[in-house]
């Protein structure tokens, strides 16, 4: 005796819906680690040295809620120190190329740009927890240097979204 052949077509509206489904999913979000896809390239400026940061900074932009952590830093000459407003100083430690300890924060910090001038700087950790845009104290942040530090940010894989503006 010979079997029919079941009908698929029955089968197919589901077989549709099941891929459809399948489909909507997708590839999932780069995993998140603080404010920084956690899968996305970071580096540090390998030509950077310390002493490029001698002086007074303000923090005029930075990721995470509540008050700055910075606010105002000063470097001794050479860099190899800091003092925070709220008191907290230390050394500056030299990490790796572009890498750096500061006083306060619990990880190495990355320098992830400086410009040419050594006037605005970027600092971040590859788990992106920190980050935030230092700027020569007393000086205004012109829009072309804020818009760079932004673009290192999203190149690096934090939230441009998420990058606050400190008055």
């Amino acid at each position: 005796k010979v079997h029919p052949v079941p009908q698929l077509t029955a089968l197919r509206p589901f077989t549709a819906l099941a891929l459809m489904a399948l489909a909507a999913c997708g590839a999932p979000p780069p995993p998140q680690s603080g404010f920084r896809a956690v899968d996305a390239p970071i580096s540090s400026i390998a030509g950077f040295s310390r002493s490029q940061l001698a002086g007074d900074w303000e923090e005029v932009a930075r990721y995470g809620s509540g008050p700055c952590t910075l606010c105002r830093i000063s470097f001794a000459a050479d860099g190899a120190r800091a003092t925070r407003a709220d008191g907290i100083a230390g050394p500056v430690a030299a990490l790796g190329p572009g890498r750096i300890s500061l006083p306060g924060i619990d990880a190495p910090v990355w320098v992830l740009w400086i410009d040419g001038d050594a006037r605005t700087l970027v600092l971040g950790t590859p788990s992106g927890a920190f980050g935030t845009v230092l700027n020569r104290a007393g000086a205004a942040l012109p829009s072309d240097r804020l818009t760079a530090a932004r673009e290192i940010f999203d190149f690096a894989g934090y939230d441009p979204q998420a990058l606050r503006l400190l008055p």
